[in-house]
């Protein structure tokens, strides 16, 4: 009897298992349920000197450029990636990168094969589209490339990419990031010596300066009363910046600072937080604020943060505002626990990993999403409710800098 063989998947990311960030996170579930779904997906990343084997969670890894002690993405990486593209061995590949990396490069004078499904997801954050706004050779590249695809997958629906995207008429489909919380470990407030009842504050991203941990250090510095900041973060090749944070948390004794944790520590730090912060100079989609969504925790963020803009649950606020913010929910528990229950429903109604794969796994099939994912209306009227609130009682800080206008709120 004739058995149809299974579609085959090629994703393209910068880095992959074992390396640790957002892209790997985004990269690897998707390409974990879409085995589930009956898909053969090959994963090709960058060389990694701690990668062991070339299968995980389903996935064959392909590594690319394996010249021993060769860390960077050089033009031979590039052309891999390209053959791989050009071999008609898949019928749909997903590249998901930033512009400045080498990912996109790939298809610049690729053969690509007939029938292949093309989809991008190009990863433009404020700060990165700063670099390279005014190039006008590099973005007349760039858009050549995203016309190249079958879609173009975009993460949020009004942030930088879109902004981009709609300078130069290319057409986008709203695609978002998914979360799956994992169980947490147990004891973390004992772990780490944090007194019950003591307010944690979590702020989870690596160690880089875009992250801007020095920033949300000095801005929280004369919040008055007790509670315990708990950072969470790999370190980074920037060793000048990791020194930098742990020079700073080594100064204040409610900061406590943990330098990388596995899912399950960061998930029980979720359950233990009652606010979940992030104060990035510029992000995409961050897959923290969508992982504090899932476990139910009022989120604060700052304007940069790309897709929070979508996301029920929060409060964005120039960094200069986070603690009249802070003061307001530590205060309210009955507040911040609306805030949390509107971000848990958005995030059980769109954006578990069943659904946002659903979407992935009907385009890779036919080609069309399906999928609008918009925020339910009773969601809706919880973050109303909270915005009223929140706006009475967040005032000018004379001198500040910081204006009650400053606070905006995800529609």
């Amino acid at each position: 009897m004739f058995r149809r063989r299974p579609e085959r998947v090629l994703i393209a990311c910068d880095y992959f298992w074992p390396s640790i960030g957002g892209v790997e996170i985004i990269a690897e579930n998707l390409g974990y349920e879409l085995t589930q779904s009956g898909f053969q997906v090959d994963v090709a990343t960058g060389s990694h000197p701690a990668r062991t084997g070339s299968f995980y969670r389903g996935m064959n890894v392909l590594s690319l450029d394996r010249r021993p002690g060769w860390f960077s993405r050089s033009p031979r990486t590039i052309r891999q990636l390209r053959r791989l593209l050009e071999k008609g061995n898949y019928d749909s590949s997903i590249l998901i990168a930033d512009p400045l990396n080498w990912v996109l490069r790939s298809i610049e004078g690729a053969d690509l094969p007939d029938g292949m499904k093309l989809a991008i997801q190009p990863l433009i954050n404020e700060e990165g589209y700063d670099k390279w706004r005014g190039d006008k050779e590099f973005r007349r590249r760039l858009a050549g490339v995203l016309r190249r695809a079958t879609m173009v997958v975009a993460l949020t629906r009004g942030g930088q990419e879109i902004r981009f995207l709609n300078e130069e008429e290319i057409p986008s489909v709203y695609l978002p990031n998914a979360a799956r919380p994992c169980r947490p470990s147990a004891n973390f407030r004992d772990r780490h010596g944090i007194p019950g009842g003591v307010p944690v504050l979590l702020h989870v991203a690596n160690l880089w300066p875009v992250k801007n941990h020095l920033g949300l250090l000095e801005s929280l510095r004369d919040l008055e009363g007790e509670w315990r900041l708990v950072l969470i973060g790999h370190m980074s090749s920037d060793v000048g910046y990791a020194g930098q944070v742990r020079a700073a948390v080594e100064k204040d004794p409610r900061v406590i600072l943990i330098p990388g944790a596995p899912p399950e520590e960061v998930s029980a730090a979720m359950e233990a937080a009652q606010v979940v912060l992030l104060a990035s100079h510029g992000e995409v989609s961050p897959v923290t604020i969508m992982e504090a969504m899932s476990h139910g925790r009022p989120w604060v963020a700052t304007p940069s943060c790309g897709a929070v803009h979508d996301w029920a649950g929060g409060v964005i606020v120039p960094l200069s505002g986070f603690r009249n913010v802070l003061r307001r929910l530590l205060g309210d528990p009955a507040l911040c626990n609306m805030l949390g229950e509107a971000g848990y429903t958005h995030w059980k109604e769109c954006y578990t990993w069943e659904s946002v794969a659903s979407g992935w796994e009907r385009f890779l099939r036919t080609g069309i999403v399906g999928s609008s994912f918009s925020m339910p209306e009773e969601t809706a009227e919880r973050m109303a409710s909270a915005k009223s609130a929140i706006m009475a009682a967040c005032p000018a800080e004379p001198g500040s800098g910081y204006e009650n206008r400053g606070i905006t709120f995800p529609s």
